[in-house]
């Protein structure tokens, strides 16, 4: 018996292999050749957010490369900092970490858009934290959660079920959420 052939239409395409063009590639190089150099002048001096020096570094932009790619390769850019701490400045939550005054400075230099941005959502922030604690101080207790790339904070209270949204209100949910 003999079977029809797929039609062309029919047959599947392999996926194309994405390459890094070669501006890009040139970049990265370079990229990863400062950020060896800034492990080698840095790294005795441990976290520079937090001065931990037991725990493994890597580099972060201060600035991130898709916001700015042109500060990419500046080694004042970048930082030697804890996977934790690296997470904290990708969400700007910088409040008390000993490279916080370095960090506002160069993003205010290099790009004050995104400084008052930040600077914005972090008062926005405290705000809430603020009517937060007027709530637990009256017996409600809720458990915090943060996504860091959205920039987003979701307070919920999974026994009374309610949620403080971002306004600092209290809202009732109708049915349990699941964690």
């Amino acid at each position: 018996m003999m079977y029809p052939k797929p039609k062309k239409s029919e047959k599947k395409k392999p996926k194309p292999i994405r390459k890094k063009s070669n501006k890009v590639a040139v970049r990265d190089k370079k990229m990863n050749e400062v950020k060896r150099q800034v492990r080698l002048e840095r790294t005795e001096f441990g976290c520079e957010g937090t001065g931990v020096t037991n725990e493994k570094l890597e580099v972060s932009h201060t600035l991130s490369i898709r916001r700015r790619e042109d500060l990419a390769c500046d080694p004042n850019n970048m930082l030697l900092v804890t996977r934790d701490v690296h997470l904290k400045i990708e969400s700007w939550d910088i409040v008390g970490l000993k490279c916080e005054d370095k960090i506002r400075e160069y993003v205010l230099e290099h790009d004050e858009e995104y400084y008052k941005e930040m600077e914005h959502k972090q008062k926005r922030a405290y705000i809430i934290i603020e009517k937060l604690h007027r709530y637990t101080t009256n017996g409600l207790t809720f458990n915090h959660y943060k996504d860091c790339k959205a920039g987003l904070i979701l307070i919920v209270d999974l026994e009374n079920l309610s949620v403080l949204n971002l306004d600092g209100e209290v809202q009732k949910l109708s049915h349990k959420i699941s964690t």
